[in-house]
């Protein structure tokens, strides 16, 4: 794709060639908003990516937490951090789980069979 000229008070940028506003201070107020939003969103209870990538409204995943008693779905330990964990496949939620448990399961790449040869190979 060929840019043209360029107009002024823009630029062209990213990989995309999305033109983005260089008007002075456009960008840090466009991420300051974007931050205040974000935080806005928690004050609220709310948790956009959660909501979007899990379906889980608000106050959903607090219920989760408290169900669990705050503690990892896996290993049982209290954890600040519990990841939504999911079915890739189905996308249906499984569980909270503590970060470390929950990158397991990724590099296992969510299989029985590659934990079961964990297992043996571990006995």
């Amino acid at each position: 794709m060929a840019l043209e000229a360029k107009q002024e008070g823009f630029a062209f940028w990213g990989r995309r060639g999305i033109m983005v506003g260089t008007t002075p201070g456009g960008r840090e107020r466009d991420n300051q908003y974007a931050k205040n939003w974000y935080e806005r969103q928690k004050a609220e209870g709310r948790d956009p990516n959660r909501e979007k990538r899990f379906g889980l409204e608000a106050g959903q995943y607090a219920t989760m937490v408290q169900e669990q008693d705050g503690k990892c779905k896996i290993c049982k330990e209290s954890s600040q951090t519990l990841c939504v964990d999911h079915n890739h496949k189905t996308g249906v939620v499984r569980g909270l789980l503590c970060p470390s448990c929950n990158k397991g399961l990724g590099f296992f790449k969510d299989s029985v069979d590659l934990l079961n040869s964990a297992i043996a190979y571990l006995k």
